[in-house]
């Protein structure tokens, strides 16, 4: 049991303490005390980050698994892509981008999910193996999120111009080189059970979330990437993927077959179709 005399005093003993005291013992008040109150009102007043988000998109989906596993505390904005409030003057004071996600975190935004979940791990949950303390470690699953980040991602983001913009390149022509970055990915699975070592790291939510986005739009390569398959196929066994990915997937094939023009696409056309309406 804790001694009476070496128990903190509550904000209320503190406050009633300054009201009925002497103006000479008002002055003298208790260093501590005051120390107290003032950690005890930041920490009130200390709210959640939030995250700007909308599930469709695989970078927000990346950033959900995160929060998933991390059993974080975070209040959610949604910003619905298809009724264009990312271009809204509101938002785009917090992000001039006029992407998502974006986490604003007290007075810090961060705008690209590759920062926001290793910042996520570094600041809220330091001793997590999704984001690995050893240097080496780390920097394997850096060089990862670099590549989701400047190849994948992009990559397979350029495929999913067609159904709804019709200038764009023609979908035959993005899905070769997406092809090409389903090689290079094939070689990262193939060197150890998870995409960075023997564990579940950022790495693998990062580019399951793209790779797992493809697969609406991108048929007929089984057996052409073992090693993906087989990762993948771990991937969609997590409770994560389900709980954070699969959601977001859906509303996509929804939004895919409501808003897109699948006449765009010039090649494989009804399979696709026949593939977004199971």
């Amino acid at each position: 049991m804790i001694a009476l005399s070496k128990m903190r005093p509550s904000v209320f003993t503190i406050l009633f303490r300054s009201v009925f005291k002497t103006p000479q013992q008002k002055f003298n008040m208790d260093v501590s005390d005051v120390a107290h109150f003032s950690t005890m009102k930041r920490m009130q007043l200390k709210s959640n980050p939030i995250l700007y988000y909308d599930e469709i998109s695989p970078p927000v989906r990346f950033v959900l698994m995160t929060i998933h596993v991390l059993d974080l505390k975070i209040d959610f904005k949604k910003i619905h892509l298809f009724q264009n409030q990312q271009i809204s003057n509101d938002y785009i004071k917090i992000n001039p981008l006029h992407t998502v996600p974006t986490l604003v975190d007290g007075e810090l935004n961060i705008t690209d999910s590759h920062a926001i979940c290793t910042y996520l791990a570094n600041a809220y949950a330091s001793d997590s193996t999704l984001y690995p303390q050893n240097p080496k470690d780390r920097a394997k699953v850096d060089m990862l999120l670099y590549f989701n980040s400047s190849i994948f991602f992009p990559r397979e983001s350029a495929i999913f111009q067609s159904p709804f913009h019709k200038n764009k390149p023609t979908y035959s022509s993005m899905l070769e080189k997406f092809m090409e970055s389903l090689k290079f990915l094939d070689v990262f699975c193939g060197e150890s059970k998870w995409l960075a070592g023997d564990q579940v790291t950022l790495a693998d939510l990062c580019c399951i979330a793209t790779y797992s986005t493809s697969e609406l739009l991108v048929i007929n390569q089984k057996g052409m990437f073992p090693n993906v398959e087989n990762w993948a196929a771990r991937c969609k066994a997590l409770p994560t993927y389900q709980a954070a990915n699969v959601p977001g997937l859906q509303k996509l094939k929804e939004v895919i077959l409501t808003h897109g023009n699948l006449d765009h696409i010039d090649i494989n056309r009804d399979i696709i179709i026949d593939s977004l309406k199971k």
